[in-house]
């Protein structure tokens, strides 16, 4: 599923009041559907002053399996996270995602997501994701465990019914990052936790 952007539930108290501890995100499409986190290479919680944007604060973000399916990941926030941070803050959520690709030429048939793909000469075979077609006879397959090296100009065909074949067009192996950002929140920090009595 191609995302154009997505949005984060988290808890705007601890965010204005510098509270260290773990910070619970929920991440959702802009129709409120959960975003499954699963394969995302790089999960970020930005922080940026506003409107000044002279410095930020990267969080890295983990989910766990059962969590990230249902779009949730966390971050900590240290006692001097927001040291030097008062005052109106932009949060950001930027996801990455790596995907494989596999270029191909002279479709013949449309490829079938979920199937098994064959390279009639290398033998290689890998998983179709998607195949994101550029015209009737042109595009990309996102592929996932690959087995063995597709050659260029050769013939490659699906199990699926009936069965998606083209020729490879361009050399395997091609890995594009899609990086998505969250639609912009604001909070301001009205406390320096180092400031917080213990």
């Amino acid at each position: 599923m191609q995302l154009q952007g997505v949005m984060i539930e988290l808890d705007p108290v601890r965010l204005k009041h510098g509270e260290a501890g773990d910070l619970a995100i929920t991440v959702r499409t802009l129709d409120g559907l959960a975003v499954n986190l699963t394969g995302y290479s790089k999960l970020e919680l930005r922080f940026t002053n506003y409107p000044q944007r002279t410095s930020s604060v990267v969080l890295q973000c983990d989910s766990g399996e059962d969590d990230a399916v249902n779009g949730i990941c966390a971050c900590v926030i240290e006692e001097d996270t927001f040291r030097d941070m008062l005052g109106t803050l932009e949060v950001e959520l930027i996801l990455e995602l790596s995907e494989s690709r596999l270029g191909y030429d002279n479709k013949v048939a449309a490829f079938n997501e979920k199937a098994t793909l064959t390279g009639e000469d290398s033998g290689a075979m890998a998983g179709i994701v998607d195949d994101v077609p550029s015209d009737a006879s042109r595009g990309y397959l996102v592929v996932e465990d690959v087995v063995g090296d597709f050659e260029e100009g050769e013939v490659i065909e699906d199990d699926g019914d009936p069965p998606g074949a083209a020729a490879v067009a361009a050399p395997p192996g091609d890995t594009l990052i899609t990086r998505l950002k969250s639609r912009t929140a604001y909070f301001m920090i009205d406390r320096a936790i180092n400031d917080l009595a213990p």
